[in-house]
């Protein structure tokens, strides 16, 4: 996956975006990579009001609806 998210900004539509963007991507899969090799298990948590993230595999998510306000503000996290 990171090197597919890299390939995407390098070559895919992620080219298309300006260079600081382009930059705190490939920094946030710098650091995700870190993370294949830890030591002990850990949790993440996503909030994601949009619904378009996926985990692969996914036998051990747990998603959790999320709630707007009147305003349209997300609410049930934190």
């Amino acid at each position: 996956a990171i090197f597919n998210l890299g390939y995407h900004v390098r070559q895919g539509p992620g080219k298309l975006l300006d260079n600081s963007t382009r930059e705190k991507i490939f920094t946030a899969a710098y650091h995700l990579n870190l993370f294949l090799d830890v030591p002990a298990p850990f949790t993440w948590e996503i909030i994601d009001p949009s619904g378009l993230s996926e985990f692969k595999p996914g036998n051990a998510v747990e998603t959790i609806e999320l709630e707007q306000n009147e305003n349209g503000e997300v609410q049930g996290y934190g």
